[in-house]
């Protein structure tokens, strides 16, 4: 699998701040369907959140991990 973060220019990752969490951009795509060009297609994303406060981050919502500082 190749995944990655929505970035800006400057490679700084896109998100929406919340009061008291983060969501990002998560895209990724399996490495069967990649042939080296960056025009493929199934590229597929996918909300990825971190809530601080929680300490969790939750990709789609459903999957989670807790995480430590």
């Amino acid at each position: 699998m190749i995944w990655g973060m929505e970035c800006f220019e400057d490679g700084t990752p896109k998100y929406q701040k919340g009061f008291n969490y983060a969501v990002y951009t998560l895209w990724y795509k399996n490495k069967e369907t990649t042939t080296g060009s960056e025009t493929d297609d199934g590229w597929i994303h996918a909300h990825f959140s971190i809530h601080f406060e929680k300490k969790k981050m939750f990709i789609l919502g459903d999957r989670s991990k807790d995480y430590v500082e």
